[in-house]
């Protein structure tokens, strides 16, 4: 008796264990995986990340190598979970979205330890001994060649009849398979935005994983554009859908995790930016000097989807400083090509080491278009070569020669330190430093602070072309002093100081007036272009007389120095300051009181008389085109 009691314990117990792993709160429970994809971990040669979405916490990854198609030597992962919903709030403007995404979990994989130049095959358990298809991947081999396949703009989009749905599907079913066919061992797809029509409808991003047939055999990486950010047609406006649906490297600013990241592909850095706001633009500059100082690859593609030129022009300094290879984005529905390109002065590069090259490519789907476009971009180790077309037919082809040599000469860095020229360019209002080529692979920057303005300018020495470093707006009557600090190959620096003066009496007038042995009177008068310069000070024999703001005050003033001795020298000194307080430039101007002793001679004319006299003293005034440079080592 007490055995079948025993029994029916063990039953009931089962019977509940069973329902709890069947039922959710009075529901079936869903088994399944869906919107899978899968995107290049930080470094492609041995990671790579998945991500799926599922009604269920059940789930698991198995993977194993492409030849195991029984998965037999399979590796079992769990992904990080985290649940997922959206539902509209009319009364809400801030939770407003065009339709509701009900409940969900959204899992990441992160797959670590892979081997080089390997494909991989894998397969999600649903949670319940059913399997998704299989999908495959290859991680990055190490080698000279990469191709990927450069798509923007597919507005994968859901219309009211599935005819013009399928439409849609076009960016995929064409312009993908197309690539694969030009192209079978294709890397990747990077796409730069605007995947579907509005990143707050579900029934867009059904409609583009079932347009996306080949996601299951190619990675996907991108970033957001602005119908990624739309929730609804007015409201919020966020990268949180894009987010939903991508696993990108989680190594970007952590204001824009996910939307912002780096990966790299062989001797590629590949860089995806979201500036589809402004917002966070600086901490995102201030990343991306980071890791690209940190990660010195032959090649750097940059992608966005809005192109930089007239919204964020403030990327094109940097984007020159490390002579970016390429930089492509969408946004237009149009083609705008600029090779070897600075925009910075505006113009093609004479070198083009130096320039950068600008694609803003043409929509692959553009909202059901009938043929979408695509860039299949091969990298090898001497140029770039970019071939765009339109469904069957090729189109334009586009050359770009490497700017990273694989090899350097080696030199000693005190052969670099004696190359360093300043000059000072008179003529167009700049000064300069200059080096030998040679510094390519021995030095990583040259930094550049005007000590007295407290401004500073850098140069990233990333092809052999970078030998030089400017400083803008020169004038005469300034002084200018500069500390260049070099950062040499192996981490040490050396620091040089450089200071110089252009016809520094040039910019100030001092006049002296005789009025009686005790009192004196000097003009100021200043030139226009010292309004650079706020707050001057005067002295009189090295006491603080006066203070004004010439903003206030005016550019002429007059000072009345009184209870002086007669027949002694006095000295007056004005010094120009910055709103820190630093005295950037000074003039001093001496004269000498007259004397009591004077006589009459018959004509009425005073004799005897310590006529009074003005000497410029202090900075000695130059000739215009004569300049004086210092450099002292620290």
């Amino acid at each position: 008796m007490k055995m079948k009691k025993f029994l029916s314990l063990l039953m009931l117990i089962g019977i509940i264990c069973f329902s709890t792993t069947t039922i959710v709160f009075g529901e079936e429970i869903v088994y399944d995986a869906y919107y899978i994809v899968t995107t290049p971990g930080e470094d492609a040669s041995t990671q790579m990340n998945i991500n799926y979405h599922t009604h269920n916490k059940l789930t698991s990854l198995e993977y194993t190598v492409a030849s195991d198609i029984n998965y037999e030597n399979k590796t079992v992962v769990t992904g990080d979970l985290v649940e997922f919903e959206a539902k509209d709030d009319p009364t809400d403007v801030g939770k407003r979205v065009e339709e509701d995404f009900e409940l969900r979990n959204i899992v990441s994989v992160y797959l670590t330890g892979l081997e080089p130049g390997t494909e991989y095959r894998y397969r999600i358990n649903k949670g319940d001994g059913t399997y998704t298809e299989d999908y495959t991947f290859r991680t990055a081999d190490g080698g000279k060649e990469t191709t990927f396949l450069f798509l923007t703009d597919a507005h994968v989009h859901k219309y009211s009849t599935q005819e013009a749905t399928e439409n849609t599907y076009h960016y995929d079913r064409v312009v993908v398979n197309r690539a694969l066919e030009m192209a079978p061992n294709l890397a990747f797809v990077l796409h730069t935005g605007d995947m579907v029509d509005r990143g707050g409808k579900q029934s867009e991003w059904d409609t583009f994983f079932q347009a996306s047939t080949n996601l299951r055999r190619i990675p996907m990486v991108g970033s957001p554009g602005n119908h990624e950010y739309y929730h609804y047609s007015t409201g919020e406006y966020s990268a949180k859908f894009y987010n939903a649906h991508f696993n990108s490297p989680k190594n970007g600013p952590a204001e824009l995790l996910g939307s912002t990241s780096y990966f790299i592909y062989n001797n590629i850095l590949f860089v995806q930016l979201d500036t589809v706001k402004r917002l966070n633009m600086q901490k995102q500059m201030d990343w991306f000097e980071e890791i690209v100082y940190n990660n010195p690859t032959k090649y750097i593609v940059v992608s966005a989807h809005k192109p930089f030129q007239g919204y964020a022009e403030e990327w094109f300094k940097l984007f020159e400083q490390f002579s970016v290879d390429l930089v492509l984005t969408g946004h237009t529905h149009s083609q705008n090509y600029r090779p070897n390109h600075l925009f910075t002065q505006n113009k093609k590069a004479d070198d083009p080491n130096l320039g950068v090259t600008y694609l803003t490519g043409y929509g692959s789907g553009e909202k059901g278009a009938n043929d979408g476009f695509g860039y299949l971009i091969t990298i090898k180790d001497d140029k770039i070569d970019i071939q765009s077309y339109k469904g069957e037919q090729n189109l334009a082809r586009f050359e770009h020669e490497a700017k990273r040599p694989d090899t350097h000469e080696p030199i000693t860095k005190q052969e670099f330190i004696d190359s360093l020229t300043f000059t000072v360019d008179k003529e167009n209002e700049r000064a300069g430093l200059t080096w030998t080529e040679k510094a390519y692979g021995n030095v990583l920057k040259v930094e550049v602070k005007d000590n007295i303005r407290n401004y500073d300018n850098k140069q990233y020495i990333w092809t052999p072309s970078k030998t030089f470093i400017y400083f803008e707006n020169i004038h005469d009557g300034y002084v200018y002093d500069y500390t260049a600090t070099v950062t040499f190959a192996d981490g040490t620096t050396e620091s040089f100081n450089y200071v110089f003066d252009l016809d520094p009496n040039s910019n100030i007038r001092l006049t002296y007036e005789e009025e009686t042995p005790s009192k004196a009177i000097v003009d100021v008068d200043l030139k226009d272009n010292l309004y650079h310069f706020t707050y001057f000070s005067v002295f009189l024999n090295d006491e603080l007389f006066d203070e004004y703001n010439i903003f206030f005050d005016g550019f002429t003033k007059k000072f009345t120095f009184e209870d002086l001795d007669p027949n002694t020298e006095y000295t007056v000194r004005v010094e120009a300051r910055t709103h820190r307080n630093e005295v950037i430039w000074t003039d001093e101007l001496t004269f000498t009181t007259v004397d009591f002793k004077t006589t009459t001679d018959e004509g009425g004319c005073k004799s005897g008389t310590s006529l009074p006299y003005a000497i410029l003293m202090g900075l000695s005034a130059v000739a215009s085109t004569i300049f004086v440079v210092r450099r002292k080592k620290y």
